[in-house]
């Protein structure tokens, strides 16, 4: 949790050097009303520096950086001019012009969601491309599954032995 005083900022009780109190806000992720996350804000920044979860993203500029809101349910993406982030992970070879994270299915009680992304060319699960992944015909499914015209992916690996057009991950009901 960020807090702040006219002596600092801080993250969790500790204070995080270079941080302007005068300048510090929290960074919306853009959670939709109906997402099933209630967590923390993890994003923050001030007019020189952005922070996630209190460590600076020394690659990030802090006038251009944005989370990425798509009405998708909880994600960490977010973006500057340069780069999209995970987290405080810079995603290698993400366009950060046509980047964007895919929507899945409302989860139930015992399933998760599936946190994948696509740009002009590429497939990601979380900060990692998805090899062989088609991002013109993905879909992001529950529980971390996903899949292609051709494949089926789980937490961005290809699942061979499945067979992609008669795939389809149901959530039972419990854990």
């Amino acid at each position: 949790m960020y807090t702040k005083d006219v002596n600092g900022v801080y993250y969790n009780g500790k204070k995080i050097e270079f941080a302007d109190p005068q300048t510090f806000t929290t960074v919306n992720i853009g959670i939709d009303e109906d997402s099933w996350y209630g967590g923390e804000i993890r994003y923050a920044k001030d007019t020189r520096n952005v922070y996630y979860q209190g460590k600076l993203l020394p690659e990030a500029d802090a006038q251009q950086f944005v989370p990425i809101i798509t009405g998708a349910y909880y994600h960490e993406y977010a973006r500057d001019t340069k780069h999209v982030y995970f987290g405080e992970k810079v995603i290698e070879g993400a366009d950060p012009k046509t980047f964007i994270p895919l929507k899945t299915h409302q989860p139930y009680e015992g399933c998760s969601v599936a946190t994948y992304a696509i740009d002009k060319s590429e497939v990601f699960y979380e900060d990692s491309n998805v090899p062989g992944a088609d991002p013109a015909t993905f879909k992001a499914l529950i529980d971390d599954y996903g899949k292609d015209a051709q494949h089926v992916f789980w937490k961005g690996e290809l699942q061979s032995q499945l067979d992609a057009k008669t795939f389809d991950r149901t959530c039972e009901y419990g854990y």
